[in-house]
């Protein structure tokens, strides 16, 4: 396996948890109708 492919694997999980969290966070804080 290669390094680069492995931390462009890392990079691309930390984005996803990141919007997810950002989006779970900031949904209640915005106002939903």
């Amino acid at each position: 396996m290669s390094p680069l492919s492995s931390h462009a694997l890392i990079a691309c999980v930390a984005l996803v948890i990141i919007l997810g969290v950002y989006l779970v966070y900031g949904a209640p804080s915005r106002p939903d109708r």
